[in-house]
């Protein structure tokens, strides 16, 4: 689902197949934001015919759209799908109350901006994956980051930018954060992985990890 500016989900996505693969839900905006709890006050952008002659669940960037649009915390927690969404802008991953969202189990998390930053305003929330969920963070600009969990499987960052990450673990699982700029570690997080840790820096610039709880892979 695509937005020509800003994105705004809410409701309720099952793209679960018992007789073929499991279907991934894509958003395109060029802006989104990540809402603490749940909201609803676009659902009836994903109704069928709105606009006319497009389908139930759909928002295309030939539809337009202005202001800010949200995608809600519950949202994302009750989507039984993989979660991709990309934006040409800007995320924003506003302050969660609980300080966790929480994927269905065996989902994974897909963020990527073109040009614009992926941030987090409270460093202390995180993105948690079970299962087979991954998680994998691509932003075209500055990705200033929380914290992300996965159940032995991997993480992937990259910025074009600079990047700073929270607490990160992922059991077995690899971890690679990559930047153009330099890279640091919020005070008081760690990274935690007993997988293949690569951590690569653009030309000249720092890498910053130096916290005491800190335990990479090889």
């Amino acid at each position: 689902m695509s937005g020509k500016r800003t994105l705004d989900f809410t409701g309720s996505v099952d793209t679960s197949a018992p007789r073929g693969r499991l279907g991934t839900l894509l958003l395109d905006p060029d802006a989104i934001v990540i809402a603490n709890g749940g909201a609803a006050a676009d659902d009836a952008q994903l109704n069928n015919n709105v606009p006319a002659g497009q389908g139930t669940g759909q928002i295309l960037f030939a539809d337009g759209g202005a202001g800010t649009y949200t995608i809600s915390e519950t949202k994302i927690e009750g989507t039984n799908a993989n979660i991709i969404l990309q934006a040409n802008n800007s995320i924003t991953v506003n302050n969660i109350t609980d300080n966790a969202i929480t994927l269905t189990n065996n989902r994974s998390l897909t963020l990527q901006t073109t040009t614009g930053n992926i941030a987090f305003a409270d460093t202390a929330d995180a993105f948690v994956a079970s299962g087979t969920g991954t998680i994998t963070i691509s932003a075209g600009g500055a990705a200033s980051l929380g914290g992300m969990t996965t159940a032995n499987r991997a993480i992937a960052i990259t910025a074009g930018t600079t990047a700073s990450v929270g607490t990160i673990s992922t059991g077995s699982g690899a971890v690679s954060i990559t930047a153009s700029g330099l890279i640091s570690q919020v005070p008081g997080t760690s990274i935690t992985s007993s997988g293949t840790t690569t951590i690569a820096a653009g030309s000249g610039n720092n890498i910053t990890h130096n916290n005491a709880g800190n335990n990479f892979g090889t």
